[in-house]
């Protein structure tokens, strides 16, 4: 059997009649079957269909609605013929149609699918001769046949074809797998036509083959499924889809050029496009891409709105939150010149805007002034106008503005927002006038030229003519975003810029580790919590020796690094080892942070290398700051710890069994963090100073807690000797959650910290935070909160190091403090129960102003701001 006809049915019998009659009277002589498929028409269609089966209609029933490209491909599979023809049951064939069409299989080329020409049967006008792709990548049937020279050839090739009615071999339609039923009741057909051409196989139209189509019964406008089914396409096809776009880009770019004014031809870009005209130039013009596939995304957006449900805020956000680099991106402008005496600002021939990735555009406005001219004066008299051009591809062209205020729109530039905006302003009419001008300039101080000259093209030189026509504001989507009139020299909107830049915070760090840079972590944690910045907390991998018994943090941690900043909490010389737990990745195209501690005025040379992985360090305070800066190739900031929590409740004294009647003073420290520095030693020595013969011993004592004793036996050893001889002492040798940290200061009455140097000294903020007293080494970072009218400062001399502890290296300083001065400093609070009072009252008010979560984040706030306003 030669062919096989497949009609689908859903209802309409009266239309499948007639489209029946038609077939039988126009098909003499060819071997054919039709096959009718019942795609869930109503019962009484069912019976009337079953009245027009016979020997050469076969009807498949399908008892349910499943669609055209189901029932196209039921039909497919019991088929007997060579060559399939898809039609409608709305057609009405015209005599000899069926001929040529299967002729095209026998004399073309390479044949995939041959259509036909089909009329409109009210109008009898051609509704259908192909489909092409437009040059804004929309999909139109051809309503014209061709003609040359009033002949009409056999065949035309086109981009696409309906399944309307059209011809493929059975065995090409069948590898194909038929229809691809994720299309409902639309576009299955273009889909099948570029699968096909995707084997090296034409689409034809046979222009002798006519039938008539009555188009209102199947074709009933765009509605949400049109628009579902032209996404599907679109996702699938938009490659070539843009590259039949482009092909239609020399002829309309020609038109348009022809009409412009000759001051803004591009001589390149109109010799590329005559010879592609003229076929000399083969494939599409980059430029003609670019535009094609601006125009795919912007479908895209509008299927996201109609078919997603997402609002037009939400769909920029997506788009920021994918393209956006506010960090590595700015705004740019240039050939913008202020005014003497007028708002806004002038051009000299020239201007550029510069948008960053993540900027989505649907219309560009520019709005300004055409100020008149001076009294006729020739030198300010001509008529203006502006060529605007976005991303050099898209341009539009205001010629002669008239004088006052003008609104200029450019609606649907050619912009994607996985790349820059450029918007270039090139101003019309100013060609001879700025010659002028230059020939002011360069011949001003030339004897040889008569005066008179000289005189009247001096006249040319302030280009008066230019600085008529005043650019006051650019806005971007209805949204102001340059606003020269108010300010000429700085005219972003800040507010925009920082709404649209999407910053957001990778916060990195060991936030389970039971130790001082993990604390560190979930301080920053804290802050960022009490910003209005997107933040993710993301563990790192990189090895740490410490217990991981912190859970407070455990739900919110995540792998992903989603955020254009990361800050990571970590010592400098595991810094190298990011990129090996992480993979370069983690750290690519952001901007990277590190949170460093460092305890001596000198930051170690060898460290230096650091650096390289980072675009500026950040410290808990200033004396790091000064150490790190002075070494460092990148800023260096003081971004203090958050000091705020919810003081237990309970009594500390009973839970961790201490007395309840001694003055106690308090000491913890973390043996990895290096005895030496700690310098227990000098508390200890102080403490019995103090209190050793003195009536009042038996009323204090000292209580040391540590942790990590397990692989530090030797400095336990040395600790516990120190401590053999005093009286009243109480040693916690085990790691304590946070609460119970907070508790064992609460339940003390004073806190001591006789250091050789802090980075930072954060349990003597967090004891004054509790409104306790503090005795503290006068030196190193803690000296920046604890004075004498909030604590008790101990004299100290400055001493060198005599030999390594662990990166800290013979030949540096550290504080020596005075075990005397802290003597008679424990002594005055010991006996003095108003000082005390008065001085924890003092202390707690300076850790709140000075490390509140609002103060900080607020920190935090202004340089994510100040980042993304950097113009780079």
């Amino acid at each position: 059997m030669e062919v096989s006809i497949i009609i689908p049915v859903y209802n309409h019998l009266d239309l499948t009649r007639e489209c029946l009659d038609s077939l039988k009277e126009t098909t003499a002589g060819i071997d054919y079957e039709v096959i009718l498929v019942d795609d869930g028409s109503a019962p009484d269609i069912k019976a009337g269909l079953q009245d027009l089966a016979g020997e050469r209609v076969k009807l498949i029933t399908s008892p349910l609605n499943q669609g055209y490209a189901h029932a196209n491909n039921l039909g497919a599979l019991h088929a007997k013929g060579k060559y399939l023809v898809l039609a409608n049951n709305d057609l009405v064939f015209l005599k000899g149609w069926l001929p040529p069409m299967l002729a095209a299989f026998r004399k073309l080329a390479r044949p995939g699918i041959v259509g036909n020409v089909q009329l409109n049967a009210k109008t009898g006008e051609v509704d259908h001769a192909g489909i092409e792709v437009t040059i804004d990548t929309s999909l139109r049937h051809i309503q014209t046949v061709p003609s040359t020279l009033g002949r009409t050839p056999a065949y035309s090739r086109v981009h696409l074809i309906t399944a309307a009615c059209c011809a493929i071999p059975r065995k090409l339609f069948l590898d194909l797998g038929g229809f691809d039923e994720a299309f409902l009741n639309g576009g299955e057909d273009v889909d099948l036509c570029f699968r096909v051409r995707q084997l090296g196989l034409k689409i034809y139209v046979s222009n002798k083959s006519r039938v008539r189509h009555h188009v209102s019964f199947t074709r009933h406008g765009r509605n949400l499924n049109t628009e579902a089914n032209s996404r599907l396409v679109q996702r699938k096809w938009d490659k070539l889809i843009a590259t039949h776009a482009a092909s239609q880009w020399p002829d309309q770019y020609l038109k348009e050029t022809l009409a412009a004014p000759l001051s803004a031809l591009n001589p390149q870009r109109t010799y590329d496009a005559a010879l592609r005209f003229l076929t000399l130039r083969k494939g599409p013009s980059p430029v003609a891409l670019t535009l094609a596939n601006c125009e795919l995304h912007r479908k895209e957006r509008h299927w996201k709105s109609l078919l997603d449900g997402m609002s037009d805020s939400q769909i920029r956000k997506e788009e920021r939150n994918m393209h956006a680099s506010p960090l590595q991106d700015s705004y740019k402008i240039n050939g913008l010149y202020p005014t003497e005496d007028k708002p806004g600002v002038w051009i000299r021939e020239q201007a550029q805007f510069t948008l960053p990735r993540g900027t989505l555009l649907s219309s560009i406005t520019l709005s300004g002034t055409l100020h008149p001219d001076t009294d006729g004066a020739p030198e300010t008299r001509g008529e203006l106008g502006l060529q605007v051009t976005v991303n050099g591809i898209g341009t539009k062209f205001f010629t002669k503005l008239e004088t006052g205020e003008f609104k200029l729109h450019f609606p649907d530039p050619p912009a994607r927002a996985d790349e820059p905006v450029q918007i270039e302003l090139k101003l019309l009419g100013t060609a001879r006038s700025n010659t002028y001008a230059y020939l002011g300039r360069v011949l001003a101080n030339k004897g040889y030229i008569p005066s008179p000259i000289r005189g009247k093209l001096a006249k040319y030189r302030p280009q008066a003519l230019n600085k008529r026509l005043c650019i006051e504001k650019l806005d971007l989507n209805g949204q102001n975003v340059f606003n020269f009139a108010l300010n000429p020299t700085n005219p972003l909107n800040t507010e925009y810029a920082l709404e649209h830049a999407e910053l957001g915070v990778n916060l990195v760090g060991w936030f389970k580790a039971q130790l001082g840079i993990g604390e560190s972590a979930r301080l920053a944690a804290k802050v960022l919590k009490n910003t209005q910045l997107p933040y993710a907390l993301v563990p790192l991998k990189v090895n740490c020796m410490a217990s991981q018994g912190d859970t407070s943090l455990d739900a919110e941690l995540q792998d992903s690094n989603p955020h254009p900043i990361n800050i990571f909490h970590i010592d400098a010389p595991q810094s190298a080892d990011i990129d090996h737990h992480h993979s370069p990745q983690f750290r690519k195209g952001k901007r990277n942070i590190a949170y460093w501690a460092w305890e001596l005025p000198d930051f170690p040379d060898r460290w230096i290398k650091y650096f390289q992985y980072f675009d500026e360090i950040w410290t808990p305070s200033d004396f790091v700051r000064n150490a790190v800066a002075m070494k460092s190739p990148v800023p260096v900031l003081t971004m203090p710890h958050c000091i705020d929590f919810e003081i237990p409740a309970g009594d500390y004294r009973e839970i961790l069994g201490l007395p309840k009647d001694q003055f106690l003073f308090c000491f913890a420290y973390d043996l990895n963090s290096y005895q030496e520095r700690k310098n227990p030693k000098a508390i200890i020595e102080a403490y019995r100073q103090a209190f050793t013969g003195n009536p009042i011993a038996k009323d204090v004592g000292l209580v040391i807690k540590i942790h990590s004793s397990g692989r530090n036996q030797e400095n336990l050893k040395e600790l516990k000797a120190l401590l053999a001889d005093i009286p009243n002492y109480h040693l916690i040798d085990r790691t304590l959650s946070r609460e119970d940290t907070y508790g064992l200061m609460k339940a003390c009455d004073s806190y001591v910290s006789l250091h050789r140097s802090e980075g930072f000294g954060l349990t003597v903020a967090e004891s004054m935070f509790l409104g306790k007293p503090v005795i503290s080494t006068n030196w190193s970072a803690t000296s920046e909160f604890v004075n004498a009218e909030n604590g008790c400062p101990v004299a100290f001399k400055l001493k060198e190091l005599e030999r390594d502890f662990g990166p800290y290296e013979k030949g540096q300083l550290w504080a020596d403090p005075d075990p005397a001065d802290a003597a008679r400093q424990m002594l005055r609070l010991a006996t003095d129960p108003e000082l005390a009072a008065r001085l924890g009252q003092n202390a707690r008010q300076t850790i709140k102003e000075l490390y509140s979560p609002q103060r900080l984040s607020s920190l935090y706030e202004n340089r994510f701001r100040a980042l993304a306003l950097w113009q780079r």
